[in-house]
């Protein structure tokens, strides 16, 4: 179980250091912009294109650290109703629809990655950049959330093993 603990704190390091780069690259790039169009009348023309891909690489990199965290959005009106044995009942069948999900997308974003990498496609925009590095951020953000709710499934089986899952997270709740 330490294994899978520490493999889950590693991906969330990771993942939000790429999330961070990737926002950070965005403020750069966007005011790189700003001050190319104001002052020297000219732009990057690929300002657009990358900002989308920064900021989809930093939502889906987010993902696995905010549920590791405890700071996802969750809806409790039917669990909050429910005695502790039949919400960890509903709490291990949410997790493993998750976590279906999860691995039934990863898998689409794999074979889409592993295609647009053979058949070397590029954007269509003015610089050809290589479509299969966003799709493989993707992948690595999926694969990330996964492990996280593999091992919080792990952790509702076994709560003695500690894996855990909501290190941060705030009950908002009474």
């Amino acid at each position: 179980m330490a294994i899978i603990q520490r493999l889950v704190r590693h991906l969330c390091t990771i993942c939000m250091i790429g999330a961070t780069t990737a926002i950070t690259t965005l403020v750069l790039l966007i005011l790189t912009e700003i001050l190319l169009r104001s002052v020297f009348d000219s732009s990057l023309l690929v300002t657009e294109e990358f900002a989308g891909y920064l900021v989809s690489g930093a939502i889906i990199l987010a993902l696995a650290p905010t549920f590791h965290d405890g700071a996802m959005i969750r809806l409790t009106l039917l669990s909050d109703c429910l005695s502790e044995n039949h919400r960890k009942v509903l709490e291990l069948c949410m997790t493993l629809i998750a976590l279906f999900v999860v691995l039934f997308w990863a898998r689409y974003i794999l074979r889409a990655a592993l295609k647009l990498f053979d058949r070397g496609v590029t954007s269509p925009g003015v610089f050809a950049f290589p479509l299969w590095i966003p799709e493989g951020v993707t992948l690595f953000g999926l694969v990330s959330l996964a492990v996280v709710i593999f091992a919080h499934g792990l952790n509702l089986i076994w709560p003695k093993a500690s894996v855990n899952t909501n290190e941060g997270a705030i009950d908002y709740g009474d």
